[in-house]
């Protein structure tokens, strides 16, 4: 496993990692393009909205006719053009609100952990409807909210502009979508134990009398700095043994789930 090195603020490096729980989290993710490529199988062309590095897009790229990475920040963008771009793989600096394509034109659209990042979220899902063909797909995962607060508590990452309860985003996706399900992302009951043990540190620090100052250092930062004294003493061998297979569907215990990941047909 080589060793992590610098890049963009938040990125999730898949050859790179300095702790247990991120590798596990880019597990996750990767899990979601899994499922993108078993769902939309031989689409000839997909759009990728929040692509970041491209890591999930070269992923789904071998499974499909052609795919577009959009990720706002330019750096990213350059990034992933130099390390995946080519062939049926290519990446685009995004300007929302609209995407470049005429109505109607899209096999399927894949947006993961993005949407509570989106100011307009009824904005976003319509533009997805709007360029996808009749019986096009879209998926989409966000992270689960009855997981990471507690009623009322706003969210601990200041990246995330809302968080969602299963039924939530269904509500949202149903205005434009009428075939929508909702499924939860699970895993091994150790991996599930490793990231509800991360969270909770972020759940908690609201009842502490010294937790303004924490909210005073953006997230970003803060998760670089605990990244950082990890990245001194982790171990690259802890991570065999953990697999994409890990992970899987399910439609119960919805509370529970580490992402929610919704599948919808126009």
């Amino acid at each position: 496993m080589a060793a992590p090195s610098s890049g963009p603020p938040g990125q999730i490096f898949p050859d790179r990692f300095h702790s247990k729980a991120l590798y596990l989290e880019y597990l996750r993710h990767l899990f979601a393009y899994k499922i993108a490529g078993d769902t939309v199988g031989d689409a000839d062309l997909v759009v990728d909205l929040g692509c970041g590095d491209g890591y999930g897009t070269f992923y789904l790229a071998s499974r499909i006719g052609r795919i577009i990475g959009f990720d706002l920040d330019e750096e990213r963008v350059s990034l992933a053009k130099k390390r995946r771009g080519g062939g049926n793989c290519e990446f685009r600096v995004a300007h929302p609100p609209k995407l470049p394509f005429e109505d109607s034109s899209v096999d399927a659209v894949v947006s993961f952990q993005v949407i509570e990042h989106v100011e307009d979220d009824g904005g976003f899902v319509a533009e997805i409807s709007r360029v996808l063909k009749e019986g096009g797909i879209c998926l989409l995962t966000t992270p689960n909210k009855w997981n990471r607060l507690k009623e009322g508590q706003k969210p601990w990452n200041k990246e995330h502009l809302r968080e969602y309860y299963p039924h939530e985003l269904e509500n949202v996706l149903r205005d434009k979508f009428s075939d929508v399900k909702v499924h939860g992302v699970r895993a091994s009951e150790e991996i599930e134990r490793i990231e509800l043990d991360r969270i909770q540190p972020m759940k908690d620090q609201v009842r502490h009398p010294l937790s303004y100052f924490t909210w005073i250092i953006p997230f970003r930062i803060r998760e670089d700095i605990r990244h950082g004294i990890r990245r001194h003493t982790f171990d690259a061998k802890s991570l065999d043994g953990y697999s994409i297979d890990d992970f899987f569907l399910s439609g119960e215990d919805m509370d529970s789930c580490l992402d929610i990941l919704a599948i919808c047909r126009r």
